[in-house]
């Protein structure tokens, strides 16, 4: 519940403009990885396989650095969405049976299940949000309502 920790934490509701490009496709013998940076807040739960995503600093997409099954579980650990996966034809972006949104201590809420996003700034825009992804709770995000992992450096406690 909101208790208004959120003005004396300078929260501002404006945001940057933030261009919105295609999703990539990495295309491997069994899995395609789809990676959408628009919905990326740098989390970093795809560094865990490395041979496959990279690190924070040389990320890579490696679609065959791994067997199918372990590139599929860490992708459904990406909390924004930023990762999906196409395997046999389908394209896969929901993970979650029922709705819930969790909040992580000092980052950003995780929004899990089927929950319309409305951007009262901009109605006219659709947000591409799936099934799952992460709202801004520090104020700091140029992709508000979305979170871009500004959390970390401006030091956010909540």
């Amino acid at each position: 519940m909101c208790d208004g920790s959120h003005s004396a934490a300078g929260f501002a509701g404006s945001r940057k403009k933030f261009e919105k490009m295609e999703p990539e496709h990495y295309v491997g013998k069994e899995i395609t990885i789809v990676y959408d940076c628009y919905l990326c807040m740098g989390d970093g739960a795809c560094g865990e396989l490395e041979s496959v995503f990279g690190t924070h600093d040389k990320p890579k997409y490696d679609p065959d650095g791994a067997p199918v099954e372990e590139i599929i579980a860490t992708i459904e650990k990406c909390p924004s969405g930023a990762l999906s996966y196409i395997l046999d034809g389908v394209h896969v972006r929901s993970y979650f049976d029922k709705p819930r949104v969790v909040v992580y201590k000092n980052g950003p809420l995780h929004v899990q299940g089927e929950v319309d996003l409305i951007d009262d700034q901009n109605s006219d825009e659709l947000l591409p949000v799936v099934d799952h992804y992460t709202l801004c709770r520090c104020g700091g995000s140029g992709k508000k309502p979305l979170c871009d992992g500004s959390h970390k450096e401006n030091g956010f406690k909540g």
